[in-house]
């Protein structure tokens, strides 16, 4: 029998997409030798609250499908975006291993919501679907982290699995802070987005003048 096809599963607002994600979501293919990465933009975030008017589903969409479009590792999936009402990661992962009883799939999470997971959804299920892969930071105290993971092991019988991580400080709050500067010109603001932002991505911004642009 062919072992099963290894598809990391990587979720996010991607409000916008930037180069940290695709780092983030690289650095666990490499580590796990994944043979995709499946990046999913959320619908409605269940665990966050917006400060902003996040950018549509089309629009977040054809940005993440320019950010990955040099990685041939690298897919979009818009399958939470389209269901209705609240993303919640237990459903999508009973939908996926309905669907693609032939793959494993790995979560890839941050390490600050490994810290929350046992307030979300239905997080057995999560457990007993996926395994989960955590992105450790430099800043991470690996004595908690380990605690923690033990403590999900021994009550949800689940595969956790901690990676190094290497760490951009980017994030996209901050590029969204930079692109709605009314003081300075267009190029200045570019010259800013450089290593945060893919060139096409940022012309597609102004092209659809997203986040005050």
């Amino acid at each position: 029998m062919d072992a099963k096809k290894k598809i990391g599963i990587f979720g996010g607002t991607f409000d916008p997409p930037h180069r940290a994600h695709l780092v983030m979501a690289e650095n666990a293919y490499k580590a796990l030798q994944l043979d995709e990465v499946w990046f999913m933009p959320n619908n409605i975030p269940a665990y966050k609250v917006s400060d902003h008017e996040i950018a549509s589903a089309k629009n977040r969409t054809e940005m993440l499908t320019m950010l990955v479009k040099d990685k041939e590792w690298g897919k979009v999936s818009t399958i939470e975006l389209e269901r209705d009402g609240n993303t919640y990661t237990s459903d999508t992962l009973t939908i996926l291993t309905e669907d693609y009883p032939e793959y494993e799939f790995y979560l890839v999470i941050g390490s600050d919501s490994l810290m929350s997971m046992h307030w979300w959804h239905e997080v057995a299920t999560i457990f007993k679907l996926a395994n989960i892969v955590v992105l450790c930071r430099g800043t991470d105290t690996k004595e908690e982290l380990t605690e923690e993971v033990k403590k999900l092991r021994n009550q949800y019988d689940g595969n956790v699995i901690l990676i190094e991580n290497e760490v951009m400080d980017i994030s996209s709050s901050e590029i969204r802070v930079i692109l709605s500067d009314k003081e300075n010109d267009r190029s200045v603001i570019e010259e800013k987005l450089m290593e945060k932002l893919p060139s096409d991505i940022v012309s597609y911004i102004y092209d659809n003048e997203l986040y005050g642009t």
